[in-house]
C-alpha cells in the first residue's frame, strides 16, 4: 500500500513519514475519519513504510521482501483485528482470506466489509476470544521486520473485556511494537484508551481536493462538469465522490428506497407500508442505519433546496426536480419532527428493537407529518419514481 493511493491529507502523511524516518513513531496511535475516507489504507501504508528496507520518494519501495509480504497482507510481524460475525465459533483468522481481498481497497467502508463476510442482519464485533492476539502473538519475537505491527480496524466494535486487554497492552507494550487503531466512531472507545493513544484525525477533503483527485484518477479526457458535480455531492468524502461519478454504491439504492417510501403518503397506503417495512427489515442493521441517515439527509435537502442556497445543498439533477415538485411539503413546521423521528428509529435499530415494527411505525409517523401538505399540492410521488 502506498500513501499516494489515498487522496489528500498531504500534511498528515508527511508528518507520519517524518516520524518513521526519525524513529519517533508513537507505540500507540489512532487514525480516525469518516467511513470510507481511507484511514485504513494510510495505516497500512505507514506500517509498510516503517518496515520497508529501501523506502524512497516518500513511499515504500514495493520490491523488498517486507514490501512484497505487506502487499499481500501476509507479513509474519503484521497482525489484524476487525469486526466479524459468528464469534462464538469463529475468529478473525477465519476471515483472513476475505480481509486480504478487501482491506486494500483505498476507501473500504463498513458496509463493504459486512457484505464481503455476508453478515446479513448480524451485528459484527471484535470478540473477547481475540485476546490470544493481544496476549500471545504480540509477545512473539519479531521475525523479520523492524516493527511488530497490530492494526485494529473499528476498535469501537471491541468487546469490553478485549478493550481492557488492549488498554493493558498499550500501557505495557513489547519493544518495537506499533499499535494502530483505525476508527470511524472514536467517541465510542473507552476514554482510558483514547487518552493513551496519539490521535490523528482525517478531516473532510475540500471540494477542490476531491476534484483534483478525481481528475488524476479519470485521466486527461474526463468530464470536468460531471467531476465537479460528484465532488460537490460528496461533501468532502472521496468514496462518495467515486460512487457518484460511477453511478453506483449506496446513494442510488438509498434514493430508490426513499422515493418508494414517499409514494405511500398521498393517498396513505398501509399495506404498501407494511410490505416495505418487511423488505427493510431483511436488510442488515448497519445498512438500515445507513439508509435512515440517508433519509435524514434527503429530507434536509428537500427542505433547503427551495430556499435557493445552492452552496449548501447537495442534490443531483434528478433529485433537484423532485425537490422543486415537493417545494413546501417539507417545511419549517415538520422538518424537525421528521428528523427527530428518524433519530428515534436509528436508536431503536441499534438497540435491536424489531426492525419491521420500527420501520412500519416510522412510515405511519411520516404520513401523519406530511400527508396534508401532499394533498394540498396534489402530489403523487409515483410520477417521479
Amino acid at each position: 500500500m502506498r500513501f499516494d493511493d489515498v487522496a489528500g491529507y498531504d500534511l498528515i502523511k508527511q508528518r507520519l513519514k517524518s516520524l518513521a524516518d526519525t524513529h519517533r513513531l508513537p507505540h500507540a496511535m489512532m487514525i480516525s475519519s469518516s467511513d470510507g475516507a481511507g484511514a485504513l489504507s494510510i495505516a497500512l501504508a505507514l506500517a509498510q513504510y516503517a518496515n520497508c528496507t529501501d523506502h524512497h520518494d516518500g513511499e515504500p519501495c514495493g520490491k523488498c521482501s517486507a514490501c512484497i509480504k505487506y502487499e499481500l497482507l501476509a507479513h509474519p510481524d503484521l497482525f489484524f483485528l476487525f469486526p466479524i460475525v459468528g464469534g462464538d465459533k469463529k475468529s478473525c483468522d477465519d476471515y483472513l482470506k476475505e480481509w486480504r481481498e478487501n482491506a486494500q481497497q483505498p476507501y473500504l467502508t463498513r458496509v463493504d466489509w459486512l457484505n464481503a463476510i455476508k453478515a446479513g442482519n448480524s451485528q459484527a464485533m471484535i470478540y473477547s476470544k481475540e485476546n490470544v492476539v493481544l496476549e500471545e502473538r504480540m509477545s512473539y519475537k519479531i521475525a523479520e521486520g523492524k516493527y511488530r505491527v497490530l492494526i485494529i480496524w473499528q476498535p469501537e466494535k471491541m468487546h469490553e473485556a478485549l478493550s481492557n486487554k488492549l488498554l493493558k497492552l498499550i500501557e505495557e507494550p513489547p519493544k518495537d511494537t506499533l499499535i494502530i487503531l483505525v476508527s470511524i466512531e472514536p467517541e465510542l472507545l473507552l476514554p482510558t484508551i483514547k487518552s493513551r493513544v496519539q490521535e490523528i484525525e482525517l478531516p473532510l477533503l475540500t471540494e477542490e481536493e476531491v476534484v483534483n483527485a478525481l481528475i488524476k484518477l479519470e485521466g486527461d479526457h474526463c468530464d470536468i462538469e460531471k467531476i465537479r458535480e460528484a465532488a460537490h455531492l460528496s461533501c468532502g468524502q472521496m468514496r462518495k465522490a467515486l460512487d457518484e461519478l460511477n453511478n453506483k454504491g449506496e446513494r442510488e439504492e438509498h434514493w430508490i428506497y426513499f422515493v418508494r417510501m414517499l409514494s405511500f403518503i398521498n393517498p396513505p397506503k398501509p399495506l404498501v407500508m407494511r410490505r416495505l417495512a418487511e423488505e427493510f427489515a431483511d436488510l442488515g442493521r448497519e445498512y438500515q442505519v445507513s439508509l435512515l441517515k440517508s433519509f435524514a439527509s434527503y429530507f434536509r435537502e428537500l427542505y433547503m433546496y427551495p430556499l435557493g442556497i445552492s452552496q449548501i445543498t447537495y442534490l443531483n439533477q434528478r433529485e433537484k426536480e423532485l425537490a422543486i415538485q415537493l417545494s413546501g411539503c417539507i417545511n419549517g413546521a415538520n422538518i424537525m419532527q421528521i428528523s427527530n423521528e428518524i433519530d428515534v428509529a436509528i436508536r431503536h435499530i441499534m438497540q435491536h428493537v424489531n426492525s419491521k415494527m420500527v420501520f412500519f411505525d416510522l412510515f405511519l409517523r411520516f404520513t401523519n407529518l406530511m400527508a396534508r401538505q401532499f394533498r394540498q399540492k396534489q402530489i403523487n410521488i409515483s410520477l417521479f419514481s
